[in-house]
């Protein structure tokens, strides 16, 4: 390399004035830029592979309640892409407890009047609290379906807490919902979905389920 090209590389490199070049370069601060050269090209070609890797990557889909699969009480696979679109109230039930009554009545109530603009409820019976729902599919199904008419559908009997969660309710719980915490209450605590999939409300056990039909008349677009 000669001393004016050297001087220009210096520029380039260092933003160094070529004026400052008035002697032979210094053969240690030759071999420092020469290194220097091989880095900048050897880092060059990394980040333009990495982010041609990037690119070429695709964006990881947020997950939803469309992403997963349960079982009806029959036992049957439903995907729960099958409600997309829909507005989700989705409750874990107990026959026994006594909240059983109003909640089915109340469900009953909101279900017929808004099924038709969208509103699907979605009962999973469970029996981790107090033991209130111990029988089986068929026995609950037949009780529901007996003393409460219900039309909406009542899924396999879940946990809904501890290591054998079931992965929608590990979903639904790993929002962040403030005081409510994470764990499930007791029987009928209420989660409601909007149209995209995605948890935006969560209700204590306790909570009427008439007193949240503001919020699914929201979600589903119908004025007051």
């Amino acid at each position: 390399m000669n001393k004016h090209r050297y001087a220009v590389a210096l520029r380039i490199l260092f933003h160094m004035p070529v004026t400052w070049i008035e002697t032979p370069p210094n053969m240690g601060l030759m071999e420092d830029l020469r290194l220097y050269c091989l880095y900048e090209a050897h880092y060059n070609i990394v980040m333009k592979r990495k982010d041609y890797r990037m690119a070429s990557q695709p964006a990881k889909e947020q997950q939803s309640i469309y992403n997963f699969t349960v079982k009806d009480a029959k036992g049957n696979d439903v995907d729960l892409s099958t409600y997309k679109g829909k507005v989700l109230l989705i409750v874990n039930v107990a026959s026994k407890c006594g909240m059983t009554n109003s909640n089915y009545t109340e469900l009953n109530q909101l279900y017929e009047k808004y099924k038709e603009q969208g509103l699907e409820i979605l009962a999973f019976p469970c029996n981790q609290f107090g033991e209130e729902e111990p029988g089986s599919n068929d026995q609950i199904v037949e009780f529901v379906c007996t003393r409460f008419k219900s039309e909406f559908p009542i899924f396999d009997k879940i946990e809904v807490n501890g290591e054998n969660t079931a992965p929608v309710y590990k979903f639904l719980k790993s929002g962040k919902w403030g005081i409510i915490g994470d764990d499930i209450q007791w029987n009928f605590a209420k989660f409601l979905v909007d149209k995209d999939g995605q948890a935006v409300d969560r209700y204590y056990p306790t909570t009427s389920p008439l007193t949240i039909e503001h919020d699914i008349k929201k979600l589903l677009g119908v004025s007051e």
